[in-house]
């Protein structure tokens, strides 16, 4: 081979080598432009959603507390009136204390208070 076609050869290597890292420096100062310019718009996002968060606490903290009910709070009564007065019309014709609450579907604690009713009320009080 001739010397001035390897040479000629050579040239055009490093023509080449010179074009593709021209190319890959300035695809990486636009790339690195792109980042930059996409980096500052994340920052104001950012900055806003702070803000707003800012905003929520503040409004969160100047908010007050919704008022109470102001009805006290009844527990509901587990007896009906008429099973109540049918336990102690039970209780006035001698039934035990164990078959009214079976039969009436009662706590004993139930009945024994309805029993304790029945023996404080007088003849003279006591319906029928």
């Amino acid at each position: 081979m001739d010397i001035n076609l390897i040479l000629i050869i050579a040239d055009g290597a490093l023509v080449v080598a010179v074009a593709i890292i021209w190319f890959l420096v300035t695809s990486v100062k636009e790339g690195r432009a792109h980042l930059s310019a996409e980096n500052a718009e994340l920052r104001r996002s950012i900055e806003a959603l702070q803000s707003e968060i800012g905003q929520l606490k503040t409004e969160k903290s100047e908010a007050r507390p919704a008022p109470s009910d102001p009805r006290p709070y009844i527990p509901p009564t587990g007896l009906s009136t008429d099973r109540r007065a049918e336990a102690l019309e039970m209780l006035r014709h001698g039934v035990n204390a164990g078959t009214v609450s079976a039969t009436l579907r009662l706590s004993q604690a139930e009945t024994t208070l309805l029993e304790k009713v029945q023996g404080m009320m007088s003849p003279a009080d006591q319906p029928g």
